[in-house]
């Protein structure tokens, strides 16, 4: 780690509030690139003053918005070197019961269901006052639950096509009424179902919003024909409303069940 990091580090850690520290996201993964920033998770037994954050943010970076609240909260900055930071804060008990629910009672969500429990572990320790942090990671290193499985097919699949609220009757809408805005929502929500139920299908927590695509072709066994190919003919259709796009994501969703059946999955039946 670099020093500057390090210097900061050592400041947070001098806060009783602080109960641990994590570098997660793709500097910690094979899927870093040139534009990846620095993801520090700050995990608190306490709320730490805006006070102490701005004291520490103000010393070390050249530039601070400071309290982000749109996912979590967060002082997101850049380093005299133009490199990007963020401090992202967490509750290390409601972050606990927040994978509980996903990895112990198997409460799916629509889309995205257990990337918070890939962050955690996937996230390289820094600091860990009572080795809290490390008992989580612990906690939570088991198999993935058949019973999640189940749960992301039955929160997600109806979505694709089956159900009425679903992606595919949005879709037929918006291309109809050549909304592109209206689409490029629906498109996006539609992959995020589509990804959760892939990952499901090969026993993969979700890695979050990046590199999909190549996480799926290095890391997963079971993959719908024709993947890569029909995600990019989908997103140029999506682009210019092209009538033809509703049977493309028809044919998308085909090679999905049948990926899912060839993986032999005991929830296949339900599609």
């Amino acid at each position: 780690m670099e020093l500057l990091f390090r210097e900061i580090v050592d400041e947070l850690i001098q806060c009783p509030e602080v109960e641990a520290i994590a570098l997660a996201g793709s500097k910690v993964t094979s899927y870093e690139d040139q534009l990846s920033d620095h993801n520090f998770y700050v995990y608190l037994n306490a709320e730490l003053s805006h006070s102490t954050r701005k004291r520490i943010t103000n010393k070390y970076l050249r530039y601070v918005e400071f309290n982000n609240q749109y996912w979590e909260t967060e002082d997101d900055g850049q380093l005299n070197d133009g490199s990007e930071i963020r401090l992202i804060y967490r509750d290390i008990n409601s972050f606990d019961q927040n994978i509980a629910q996903v990895a112990i009672e198997h409460s799916a969500r629509i889309g995205y269901t257990t990337s918070f429990w890939y962050n955690l572990l996937h996230a390289e320790i820094l600091f860990d006052r009572n080795q809290l942090l490390e008992g989580l990671q612990q906690k939570y290193k088991i198999p993935y639950p058949a019973e999640l499985k189940a749960a992301i097919l039955q929160k997600n699949h109806g979505l694709l096509r089956r159900q009425m609220p679903a992606y595919i009757f949005q879709m037929q809408k918006a291309v109809t009424r050549k909304d592109l805005i209206a689409l490029n929502h629906v498109v996006s929500n539609y992959f995020a179902s589509y990804f959760d139920i892939l990952f499901a299908v090969n026993e993969k927590l979700h890695p979050g919003e990046k590199k999909l695509v190549e996480y799926v072709k290095n890391r997963c066994l079971w993959i719908p024909g024709n993947f890569e190919a029909d995600i990019e003919t989908i997103l140029q259709m999506a682009a210019t409303a092209d009538e033809k796009l509703v049977d493309q994501v028809n044919s998308m969703i085909e090679e999905l069940d049948h990926c899912i059946r060839q993986a032999g999955r005991h929830f296949a039946d339900e599609i």
